[in-house]
């Protein structure tokens, strides 16, 4: 065993802890599951697989996900419970090399926020547009329909339906180009800045915050399936 961390570890366990704690054990779990489950699960990884090969795809991601995925978290968490610092400083003081590493996942994080954020805007787009009578996007008669415009999907490929232009032409409203910038589109600038004023209300007081905003999640959305179960 290396001299050098066994001091460190004993010096750690010497050190007093002055960082937050989960108040409640289910605090802790809902927000690990909160972490590990996300928008990629039901969004992304479906498409993922179909992309791949279908069933084949999950036999492959099965072996990984036992020979790689599961010790790589669970190496995290002993990680970061033990040391009780952030990844940086967790991995830098099991091994200074590894501070880079740290630093890539922080990284990381910050550019998946960035374009969960931004999903999570056409999300809340959509919510707000939800209380016209009729939906902007159940009919063609709307002032940003093109003449392709059907209320029901077809096979053809010159034709689209009135949810994706209501998506790309009345929400998105890209440009002909990455060279021509075009304008802010205020609506969705407005929106994203709630989501970001949202999220930092969540995790402003750390831990405390965060378990009990992941709590009432949970409970949300459990009520919110059994709703529609029901109907």
């Amino acid at each position: 065993v290396n001299k050098h961390l066994v001091l460190k570890v004993v010096k750690l366990r010497r050190e007093p802890v002055t960082e937050p704690t989960w108040s409640r054990q289910i605090e802790f779990t809902l927000a690990g599951i909160g972490s590990a489950v996300g928008l990629g699960n039901v969004w992304r990884f479906p498409y993922l697989c179909y992309r791949s090969g279908g069933g084949a795809f999950l036999v492959p991601y099965l072996l990984m996900l036992v020979v790689l995925g599961i010790p790589l978290l669970h190496m995290e968490l002993i990680m970061g419970q033990f040391t009780r610092r952030g990844p940086v400083h967790a991995l830098a003081y099991a091994c200074p090399l590894l501070k880079g590493v740290g630093m890539a996942t922080v990284a990381i994080s910050f550019i998946m926020c960035t374009y969960y954020n931004v999903v999570i805007t056409w999300a809340l787009y959509y919510l707000f547009s939800s209380f016209q009578d009729p939906l902007p996007w159940q009919n063609c008669n709307n002032t940003w329909n093109t003449p392709n415009c059907t209320s029901h999907a077809t096979n053809s490929s010159y034709t689209s339906t009135a949810s994706q232009e209501f998506f790309k032409y009345k929400m998105l409203k890209p440009t002909s180009g990455v060279e021509e910038a075009g304008q802010i589109r205020w609506p969705l600038f407005l929106i994203l800045l709630l989501s970001w004023i949202l999220i930092y209300l969540c995790i402003f007081k750390g831990v405390k915050s965060t378990g009990k905003v992941r709590e009432r999640e949970k409970k949300g959305q459990t009520g919110i399936g059994t709703l529609l179960k029901a109907d």
